[in-house]
């Protein structure tokens, strides 16, 4: 976690961000305080994409398309402001830390957490395909650890990047180069 920077918003809504959780392609991620006290991970979108008008629209569908999925294993949409000069999604904060934090610190993770984790990521990925979206940017960076009163581990994964899932005679490899297996590299 950062610091603000100068330029981000102290309120967005209801919201009053406090850290900077990080950055990406398509937006900042800032962690916020509800009115009610909850935290919530805001994704405010980059202002270049902000002034395109078909990134708006897309982004738009995706939101709407978002609030159709399941949430067992997604951190779930909580508010978005879609008409605000620089849109911004807001969903639950997972307390936790990255899955790719987790087998930096233990080297790897037991059998039965390995099939544990399989299981909610293919639930996660089913509903997310089942909204017709495509997460795009799964990695173990993007998937969230966090304890539920059991003490197991869920893993949740964030609401974002997501774009429609394309026509069949239309998809083509969205993975990042590193993430991708080898027949996609053909």
């Amino acid at each position: 976690m950062e610091q603000l920077a100068a330029f981000d918003p102290r309120e967005l809504g209801l919201y009053r961000p406090r850290a900077v959780l990080g950055e990406g392609g398509m937006g900042r991620v800032l962690l916020a305080t509800g009115a009610d006290g909850a935290l919530v991970a805001i994704k405010r979108v980059h202002a270049h994409l902000a002034a395109d008008d078909g990134f708006r629209r897309r982004f738009r569908r995706e939101v709407a398309a978002t609030r159709k999925v399941a949430v067992d294993h997604i951190a779930p949409l909580v508010h978005a402001d879609l008409d605000a000069d620089v849109p911004w999604l807001a969903s639950e904060f997972v307390h936790g830390p990255a899955l790719r934090v987790v087998l930096e610190e233990a080297g790897g993770l037991p059998q039965d957490a390995v099939l544990r984790l399989a299981n909610g990521l293919a639930a996660a990925l089913r509903d997310i395909h089942a909204a017709g979206l495509v997460h795009r940017d799964l990695s173990p960076s993007n998937v969230q650890r966090r304890r539920t009163l059991s003490q197991s581990p869920l893993h949740r994964v964030p609401p974002w990047p997501r774009a429609p899932l394309p026509p069949l005679w239309r998809r083509r490899t969205a993975a990042s180069p590193p993430r991708r297996s080898r027949r996609q590299d053909r």
